[in-house]
C-alpha cells in the first residue's frame, strides 16, 4: 500500500512538475540508413537506436563560451542540431531555431505549452509535442505550421520517424503512430498510465516505457505487442538499442539491459536513487545518470561496474562523442569524463540546474540550462593554438 501510495503522489508531483517546467530497409527517399541517423535528419540522441553518440571531435582540455542566448526562461527541451541551426524548446512553450555560428536567433514559434521533449527533423520539416496537448510537423526553414493534431494528453516525449512514419508517447496513455506528411493516425497502442519515454526503433521493433511501470516492445508498422516487462517503478527513461540487447533505467532505482527478441533479463544493476536518465551506449560500454548524483559506466553484456563519477546532486543523461562522456547535472555544471577512466576533464558552470543532455557537432558542445541559457562551448583558444 504505502507503495502504491509513493508511486501516486510521485506521478501527481511529475505531472505538475510539467506544467511548471515545460526525461527492415527504409525506402530510397527516407533519411535514414539503417537506424542511423544521416545528414539529411536529426532527432532526439541522434540515432533511432537512440545511442547518445556523435560523430565529432571531442574536447579533452579546458572550454571557453563560444556564444550564448538568453531565452528568458528555462531550457527544459532537449537539443537537435540541423543543418546549420540548433533546435530546442523552453519553459514557456517557445520552439527556438538559433544558427550554430552566430548563436542568433532564427526564428521561434509558440506551441502553447512547454516543450520538453527533442524535435526529430526530416526532409526540412520539423516533429515536436507539447505539454499543450499539440503535436506539431514545422517547417525547418520558417517555423511555419504545415499541419498540427490535438492530442488528449501532454506530449513529453521525443518523436522518432522512419518510412513516412512519425512514432511517440503521449500522456493520454497510448503510443502514436502518425502519418508523418497528414498528421492521419497510423495506429496507436494503449499502456496502462502515461507514456514519457521517447521511442527507440530497430529492426522492425519500437522500444518505449511507460509510467505504469512496463516497458513495451512493439512491431513499429502495425502497433501490435511483441512483448512487456514488468520493472518495480515508471520507466521515463528513453530506451538505447545495440546488437541484441535494450537498456533503460527506471524510477525503481534499477538499469535494465533485457533481449531484444524476447523481453527476457539479461542483467540488471541496482543503484541508490531513481533512473529517469537515459543510457548512452559503445559497443563494450553502458553509461547513465542516476539521482544518487552518480553517472555509471558498465560492461554492457555483462551489468559488471567499470567505474562510476560522482557530481554534486543529480545526473542526467549523458553524450559521447570520441573518448569524452559529457553530461549535466541539477548541481548546473556540464562535465566532461574520460570514457576509459572516469576522469573529469573539465566541468563548466552554468546559472542553475540542467535537466536535458549535451548535443555535440563539429566539435562545439551544447547544453542548455534552467538559467534560460543556450550555451555553445568550444575548446579554449589556447588548447587550440596547441594542438595546431
Amino acid at each position: 500500500m504505502r507503495k502504491l501510495y509513493q508511486g501516486i503522489l510521485f506521478a501527481l508531483t511529475t505531472l505538475l512538475v510539467f506544467q511548471f517546467f515545460c526525461s527492415e530497409s527504409p525506402e530510397k527517399e527516407n533519411v535514414v540508413s539503417g537506424d542511423f541517423v544521416t545528414s539529411d535528419g536529426a532527432m532526439f540522441r541522434n540515432s533511432l537506436t537512440r545511442t547518445g553518440i556523435y560523430d565529432t571531435a571531442p574536447i579533452r582540455d579546458s572550454v571557453e563560451v563560444k556564444w550564448t542566448i538568453h531565452m528568458d526562461d528555462h531550457v527544459m527541451g532537449r537539443a537537435v542540431v540541423y543543418g546549420s541551426s540548433i533546435f530546442f524548446g523552453d519553459k514557456r512553450g517557445r520552439l527556438w531555431s538559433v544558427d550554430i555560428s552566430t548563436g542568433q536567433e532564427n526564428w521561434h514559434v509558440n506551441t502553447g505549452g512547454n516543450v520538453v521533449g527533442g524535435p526529430a527533423i526530416v526532409d526540412n520539416t520539423i516533429f515536436i509535442g507539447s505539454v499543450g496537448k499539440r503535436f506539431y510537423a514545422l517547417d525547418a526553414e520558417t517555423g511555419e505550421v504545415k499541419w498540427q493534431k490535438f492530442m488528449n494528453g501532454i506530449i513529453g516525449s521525443s518523436p522518432a520517424v522512419l518510412d513516412g512514419t512519425v512514432y511517440f508517447g503521449c500522456y493520454d496513455d497510448y503510443v502514436y503512430a502518425l502519418d508523418a506528411s497528414t498528421g492521419d493516425e497510423k495506429w496507436k497502442f494503449k499502456t496502462n498510465f502515461n507514456v514519457g519515454s521517447s521511442p527507440a526503433i530497430s529492426n522492425g521493433t519500437l522500444y518505449i516505457g511507460s509510467s505504469d511501470s512496463s516497458f513495451y516492445a512493439l512491431d513499429r508498422k502495425t502497433g501490435t505487442l511483441k512483448w512487456q516487462f514488468k520493472t518495480g517503478s515508471w520507466v521515463g527513461s528513453t530506451p538505447a538499442v545495440v546488437g541484441d540487447m535494450v537498456y533503460f533505467g527506471s524510477d525503481d532505482s534499477t538499469f535494465y539491459a533485457l533481449h531484444t527478441e524476447t523481453g527476457d533479463t539479461a542483467w540488471t544493476y541496482t543503484t541508490d536513487g531513481r533512473i529517469p536518465s537515459s543510457p548512452a551506449v559503445l559497443d563494450s560500454m553502458v553509461f547513465f545518470g542516476s539521482m544518487d548524483n552518480h553517472l555509471y559506466a558498465l560492461n554492457r553484456i555483462s551489468g559488471e561496474l567499470i567505474w562510476e563519477f560522482e557530481a554534486h546532486d543529480d545526473v542526467n543523461t549523458p553524450s559521447i562523442a570520441g573518448d569524452v562522456i559529457y553530461f549535466g547535472s541539477k548541481d548546473a555544471y556540464i562535465y566532461a569524463v574520460d570514457i576509459e577512466t572516469g576522469t573529469e576533464l573539465w566541468k563548466h558552470l552554468t546559472g542553475d540546474p540542467i535537466v536535458i543532455p549535451p548535443v555535440i557537432h563539429d566539435g562545439v558542445v551544447y547544453i542548455g540550462s534552467t538559467d534560460g541559457m543556450m550555451y555553445a562551448l568550444q575548446a579554449a583558444v589556447t588548447h587550440q593554438m596547441a594542438a595546431k
